[in-house]
């Protein structure tokens, strides 16, 4: 890419919601003496968005220097009160002075949780006479990280399966109905 982020990010970042309509928005910050920040839509801001201003900045202490895992975390609250989920995704450029790779910045990307995990099809699940939940892996919520479920109660005996996210675990439970 060539130029500021100013100029390139916006269209890239149309491409990507056009692509994954579960994105609410990204931003796009490049860390310095003063850190510049490019958001897409440019309504949308972390900032504004109280639930993950808490989750970046624990993904953040929680990162080790160099370290350029993905991390993605959810449940989380959105500013409209609905449940989304927080990617961060660190960058770094090659330093051709000091022959190492420096961060540059990072990606955070807003999803809206139900469009996001849609596409699984989790929702079709009591079709098959099968009730569920699904768990997510926020360490700054207090319960028990229910992103999602199909009935108020599950029976002690459930099967379940996990999936691993960007630095963490999700997982699904499920039992007759």
């Amino acid at each position: 890419f060539k130029g500021t982020p100013s100029k390139w990010f916006p269209k890239e970042a149309q491409a990507m919601m056009d692509e994954h309509p579960a994105i609410v928005g990204m931003e796009l910050a490049q860390f310095g003496k003063k850190d510049i920040i490019t958001s897409y839509p440019e309504n949308f801001s972390v900032a504004k968005e109280a639930g993950i201003v808490e989750v970046c900045k624990n993904i953040k202490e929680n990162t080790n220097d160099g370290d350029s895992e993905p991390r993605m975390v959810a449940p989380v609250e959105l500013a409209d009160g609905s449940t989304g989920a927080v990617c961060v995704v660190p960058i770094f450029l090659f330093n051709a002075k000091d022959v190492k790779f420096n961060q540059w910045g990072s990606l955070t990307v807003v999803y809206k949780l139900p469009d996001l995990i849609s596409e699984a099809n989790i929702t079709s699940i009591p079709e098959k006479n099968y009730i569920y939940r699904l768990y997510g892996n926020n360490p700054l919520l207090t319960d028990d990280g229910e992103i999602l479920t199909s009935v108020a109660e599950m029976p002690a005996e459930t099967e379940s399966s996990s999936a691993i996210v960007p630095q963490g675990l999700w997982l699904l439970k499920v039992a007759p109905d």
